[in-house]
Parts: structure tokens; sequence; C-alpha cells
């Protein structure tokens, strides 16, 4: 330090005044690039971060919506295949159909009179829908068979109705010994020929 007060450029005090001010704006102008640098680098390396981390939550965000799919899928397979174990079962299930057409004919205030499993009538080829027969009779008005066709059309189980046919109920009346026959205007006897299936595997 003594050698550089001795050369004879700083002995001159404005000469050293200048470059004691250039040292501090050069050595400013450096901490200012290095902190600048520093920033920069930064700033990159928080943007790369920034990056890093918006793909791996748009990778769990697509993760997530394909498990969400997945469980719908899964929801309505097993809506679908409950449905159809219930309009197309895997077996028969005779006595149970009939029980729920005699208690469809109950409902509907109708009198029955007959109730006819009528068998196989196609074995679906090995594979496939099983058809079967049924026929029944019952006696009411009108208005009651109609809502029995229709809640008969709307069982979840597949019915095909084939065939309605209806007449107005007869009855025998003994007028002094002489039998003679009388209609019941608000009486119908209805005949019924329809069809159900089961699912042949």
């Amino acid at each position: 330090m003594h050698l550089l007060n001795n050369l004879p450029i700083l002995k001159d005090r404005k000469m050293r005044q200048y470059l004691e001010v250039t040292m501090v704006v050069l050595w400013s102008v450096f901490l200012l690039w290095y902190g600048l640098f520093n920033s920069i680098a930064s700033a990159n390396e928080s943007k790369a971060t920034t990056r890093q981390a918006t793909a791996t939550l748009e990778k769990l965000n697509n993760k997530l919506d394909a498990i969400a799919k997945a469980k719908e899928l899964q929801e309505k397979y097993s809506e679908l295949a409950l449905l159809s174990e219930d309009s197309l079962p895997s077996s028969p299930k005779i006595v149970t159909f009939v029980n729920s057409i005699a208690l469809l004919v109950n409902n509907s205030n109708l009198v029955l009179t007959k109730l006819d499993y009528q068998g196989v009538k196609s074995d679906g080829e090995k594979s496939g829908a099983v058809k079967m027969g049924f026929g029944l009779e019952a006696k009411g008005e009108y208005s009651d068979i109609e809502r029995f066709v229709s809640s008969l059309e709307r069982l979840p189980r597949i019915v095909h109705v084939v065939s309605v046919s209806m007449s107005p109920v007869r009855t025998v009346a003994t007028e002094t010994g002489t039998e003679q026959e009388a209609t019941n205007s608000n009486q119908l006897s209805v005949n019924i020929s329809a069809e159900f299936f089961y699912r042949n595997e």
C-alpha cells in the first residue's frame, strides 16, 4: 500500500479521488451484475421447477380423471348387469315369474280363473334367449283389465303379450225352474297369451 502511495499518479489528490470513485463504481457494477446473474439463474431454476410441478400436477389430474371414468364405467356396467339379470335372467325362475303374475292380477282387482305355464317354445339355439309361454284367464271390469295389461308390459322381466281377447261374462239364472243366460254388463272375461324369456349361456 505504501508503494502505491508513492506512485506519481496517486500523489495527485484529484486523481486519487477519481480512482477511488472508479473502483467503487466498478465494484458496484460487479456486485449488481453478480446479483442479477444469480437472480436470473434462480428465476430460471424456479421456472424449471414450476414447469416440472405443473407437468406432475397435470399427470396426476389425468390419472384422477382416468380413475373417475373407470369408476363411472364400472358403476354403469354394474347397473346394466343388474338390469340384464332382471329383464333376462340366467335361469327360468318359473315359480317367481308365475307368482309375480298372480300378484299383478290381484293388485288389478281381477279374479284369476286360470294360469297356465305352456313350456319352452324356443331353446335359443343353445345360446341366447329361451322363449317360454304362459296363458291366463281372469274376470273383471275393463279398466282393471287395461291396468293389468299395462302393468304386465312394465314388468322388469321381458314379457311379450301375444294376444288379448275379451268377452262379456255370462251367468246362468234360474227362474221358475227354467235356466236362462244373463249378461253382466260390468264384468268381462279376458284371455291373455304371452311369452317370457331367460338367458341360455
